[in-house]
């Protein structure tokens, strides 16, 4: 499965592309994938949206769903001169400040644009700095092992949720700085917390929050926008240089606010067929 998806991705952008727009009629008019998810959750989303502009959001997502996995194709040949490109993070001072005060930085992110370029932040960081991102463990091992391998093409290195807490405590422990990437915006059934995300009331993850209180990291939101097609910008917004030192809940909720914020600026680019509010209150 490698090899073809490591052939396939030599094509030429604009062939890739093709092969996106045929997709999006497969998927979204004659398969029609998830598109009851997708619509009901973008109007518990924007009740206050005409019923055409909500079509007309529904209709842009599936386009760049199709987009971003041509793009996430085109990883396993991509050259770091491109990424650098196609996933631009533009500095910022004092983000930069807290490496070389040796801090360690974990980032809050949302399933917004193509996530799968992300891991590419390693190239943006000073070399010392050990970057991890976390992820949910697929249900097909080979899949899951193609996409571990895939996410660690740049230097970072891929850690399964469950083990994140230990493997962050070890890496700090041992005295290496670290650099942690969490897609914050997973449903989750158990969590003691709860905020309004897009007008419903949901459990949140705040796994993010307590590792950065424990150990002291600092702590950014990356606010990713689409420039043109392919091709994205992560903004990264400093939210504490010192978790500890904020109440409970406060980055938390900082983090749900901008990424509303991310997603009503552009809100064909969030991941809208996820089950985000399957343990919603309201």
């Amino acid at each position: 499965m490698k090899r073809f998806f490591s052939i396939l991705s030599h094509l030429p952008w604009g062939v890739m592309y093709g092969i996106s727009n045929v997709l999006y009629v497969l998927v979204y008019y004659l398969v029609g994938y998830r598109r009851g998810v997708v619509r009901a959750n973008l109007e518990k989303s924007f009740p206050e949206k005409e019923d055409s502009e909500r079509r007309g959001i529904e209709k842009a997502f599936y386009r760049h769903f199709c987009d971003m996995l041509v793009e996430t194709v085109k990883l396993f040949s991509m050259p770091e001169d491109e990424i650098r490109r196609r996933m631009e993070f533009p500095p910022c001072p004092e983000v930069e400040r807290w490496y070389a005060e040796g801090r360690s930085v974990l980032g809050l992110m949302g399933h917004m644009g193509n996530w799968e370029y992300i891991p590419s932040y390693t190239l943006h960081v000073p070399r010392h700095v050990h970057v991890i991102q976390l992820y949910k463990q697929l249900y097909n091992p080979g899949f899951d092992r193609l996409m571990h391998d895939l996410r660690e093409r740049f230097g970072s290195e891929s850690v399964e949720a469950r083990k994140g807490y230990h493997t962050i405590a070890g890496y700090i422990g041992a005295g290496q700085q670290v650099a942690v990437g969490f897609l914050a915006d997973q449903a989750v059934d158990r969590a003691k917390f709860s905020l309004d995300f897009m007008h419903r009331t949901a459990p949140v993850y705040e796994g993010a929050e307590r590792i950065g209180r424990h150990f002291h990291c600092a702590i950014l939101y990356f606010d990713i926008e689409k420039t043109s097609r392919g091709h994205y910008r992560v903004h990264t917004i400093p939210l504490t240089a010192d978790a500890s030192a904020e109440e409970e809940h406060t980055l938390t909720t900082r983090y749900i606010r901008l990424l509303e914020a991310s997603i009503r600026r552009q809100p064909e680019l969030y991941l809208w067929s996820h089950r985000r509010w399957k343990y919603a209150q309201s």
